[in-house]
């Protein structure tokens, strides 16, 4: 058993897989989504919890992964009012699985860690849940070196290959030239 517990926050299509790959590889995980009716099917899966919002995440876990729609949906789960804020400290990371838009996700790293002390890695995923669930999802990870090297099992764990790219930010520009790329051929 994985002694790593961690928060997840997101439980749509590729959360879900996410969740799954997580749990299989016996990581504890406590598990929030704002629509509630999602987490029903995690209450089978023994090292899961589910909470009721993304506060209570982030009081009993130090690493806590986003996986959600849009930059709005980040915004609130982080400093809305039941966000990660209020119980995020200097020893707090979040790795942002999301898409979102890049001066953004700026933002938001710099806002946190001048509220907390805590850290933030963007890491938007390519590919879609079946890879999510067999751990083959390519990853472009932005944020600071050491805090990349904490969560490196977890990313070892969800892709075939990801790859560092530099400060907060980087990964969600690498996405975004990536999906001008593909839409161009």
């Amino acid at each position: 058993m994985n002694n790593l517990s961690l928060g997840f926050i997101g439980i749509g299509l590729m959360g879900f897989s996410l969740v799954k790959r997580l749990s299989y590889l016996d990581y504890k995980i406590e598990a929030y989504d704002k629509n509630l009716e999602k987490l029903e099917p995690l209450k089978k899966i023994s090292n899961i919890r589910l909470k009721q919002n993304a506060s209570e995440i982030s009081k009993n876990n130090n690493l806590i992964i986003l996986c959600l729609d849009k930059t709005e949906s980040v915004k609130e789960v982080v400093f809305g009012k039941d966000g990660i804020v209020n119980n995020a400290h200097d020893n707090t990371i979040i790795l942002d699985l999301s898409t979102t838009l890049a001066n953004e996700t700026i933002n938001f790293a710099n806002q946190l860690n001048k509220k907390t002390g805590a850290s933030w890695i963007d890491a938007p995923v390519s590919g879609g849940p079946d890879k999510a669930l067999e751990g083959n999802l390519a990853i472009m990870v932005g944020g600071d070196e050491k805090d990349v090297e904490t969560v490196k099992p977890i990313l070892e764990a969800i892709s075939s290959k990801f790859t560092y790219f530099g400060v907060s930010g980087s990964g969600q520009i690498v996405k975004m030239i990536n999906q001008i790329i593909v839409l161009n051929n």
